[in-house]
C-alpha cells in the first residue's frame, strides 16, 4: 500500500514537473533569484535534474521496473556492451567527470522515455491524453509569442531594431530555440486535425497561431531547421501516402502564410517607418565555422576510433563550440 501511493505521488509530481518545464521555462524564470542566485538558464538545468530525479526515484517503486527493458538476450547484450564502452570512453576521455555527468544524465533521460511509455499503455484514455499534451503545448507557445511579439511591438513603436535574444529568451542560442520549435510544430497541429465542423472558430484561432509560431523559423533564419522540416514533410508523405495529406496540406498553408507574414513583419511595415529589424537571412553563404568544426571531429574520431573523446569532452578540444553542430558526427 505504501509503495503505491508513493508511486502514485511521484507520478504526480513528475507530471507536474514536466508540465511546468513545458508551459513555463522557455518564457519564465521558475526559480526565483531571491530563492538561489542562478542564470536563467540554470534554472532550467535545475528543474530539468528535479525530473530527472524523481523519474529515477519513481522507478525504484515502479511495479513494472523489471518489465522496462526487453528480455531479448541480444538487446540486452547490446546494451550492457553500451553501457560499457560509455564507462571506457569517460575512463579515457580529458575530463571524465565531466563525461560521466553526461552519461548519467543520459540514463536519466532513457528513464524518462520509459516512464513516458508506461504512463500512456496504462491511461485510459490516451486520445485524451494526447490532446491535454498539445493543450500545454499551446500554453507554451502562446506565452512565447506573447513575449516575442511585444517585443516585435515595442521596437517598431520606438524605431529599435529588433536584436536575438530579446525578446526571445529562455534559450541559450537562437539553434535551441529551433530544436524546441521543431520539436513542437507537429504536435501542435493535431487539434486542427481532430476537431470538426462545429469547432469552426477555434480551429481558426489555431491556424493564425500556428502561421505567428512558423514565421518565427523563417525570422530565425535557420536554414537547417526548415531543411528538417521540409524533409520531415517529405517522409511523412512517402510512408503514410495518402493519409498524410491533411497533416502535409496544413504544413504547407502554414509555411506559406508564416513567411509571407514574416515579409509584412520584417520588410514591409519597417520599410514604412524607414527602420531595418531584420538583422540575419537564411540566405548566408559563410559556413566556415560549421566546416572547421566538421573537419576537427573527423581528425578526433580518426585519433580516437573506439572510444572517442568522450561524453561532453569536445569543449576540451575547442574552445570556441561545445559540440560539432552535427549530430551523426557528435555520436
Amino acid at each position: 500500500m505504501f509503495r503505491f501511493n508513493v508511486q502514485i505521488t511521484l507520478q504526480l509530481l513528475i507530471i507536474s514537473t514536466v508540465v511546468i518545464l513545458i508551459t513555463l521555462s522557455p518564457s519564465l524564470n521558475v526559480i526565483p533569484k531571491n530563492l538561489i542566485q542562478t542564470s536563467f538558464h540554470d534554472s532550467q538545468r535545475l528543474v530539468e535534474l528535479l525530473l530527472l530525479g524523481l523519474v529515477l526515484l519513481q522507478s525504484i517503486f515502479s511495479k513494472h521496473h523489471k518489465s522496462d527493458f526487453s528480455t531479448n538476450l541480444i538487446v540486452q547484450c547490446g546494451l550492457y556492451s553500451l553501457i560499457a564502452l560509455a564507462i571506457a570512453s569517460s575512463f579515457f576521455s580529458i575530463s571524465p567527470r565531466h563525461a560521466l555527468i553526461e552519461i548519467s544524465l543520459f540514463a536519466g533521460l532513457s528513464y524518462l522515455a520509459i516512464f513516458v511509455k508506461n504512463f500512456y499503455s496504462n491511461h485510459e484514455n490516451k486520445h485524451l491524453m494526447i490532446m491535454r499534451l498539445s493543450d500545454v503545448f499551446w500554453a507554451s507557445i502562446l506565452l512565447y509569442m506573447v513575449s516575442f511579439y511585444v517585443g516585435y511591438i515595442t521596437a517598431i513603436a520606438s524605431n529599435t531594431p529588433l536584436k536575438w535574444p530579446d525578446p526571445m529568451t529562455g534559450f541559450s542560442t537562437i539553434r535551441s530555440f529551433n530544436q524546441y520549435q521543431l520539436w513542437t510544430l507537429g504536435l501542435v497541429t493535431l487539434p486542427l486535425l481532430t476537431f470538426d465542423s462545429k469547432n469552426a472558430n477555434t480551429s481558426r484561432w489555431l491556424h493564425l497561431g500556428l502561421s505567428l509560431w512558423m514565421m518565427l523559423l523563417f525570422y530565425s533564419a535557420s536554414r537547417g531547421a526548415l531543411l528538417a522540416w521540409t524533409f520531415g514533410i517529405f517522409s511523412t508523405t512517402i510512408i503514410y501516402r495518402k493519409l498524410a495529406w491533411p497533416f502535409i496540406r496544413i504544413q504547407i498553408f502554414h509555411m506559406t502564410s508564416g513567411f509571407l507574414i514574416y515579409k509584412i513583419f520584417f520588410l514591409f511595415i519597417p520599410s514604412l517607418k524607414g527602420s531595418e529589424l531584420v538583422i540575419h537571412t537564411m540566405n548566408r553563404t559563410t559556413t566556415n565555422d560549421r566546416t572547421e568544426l566538421w573537419s576537427l571531429c573527423l581528425k578526433l574520431i580518426k585519433d580516437n576510433p573506439f572510444f572517442g573523446t568522450g561524453p561532453m569532452n569536445f569543449a576540451w578540444v575547442n574552445n570556441t563550440s561545445a559540440h560539432p553542430h552535427n549530430s551523426v558526427l557528435q555520436l
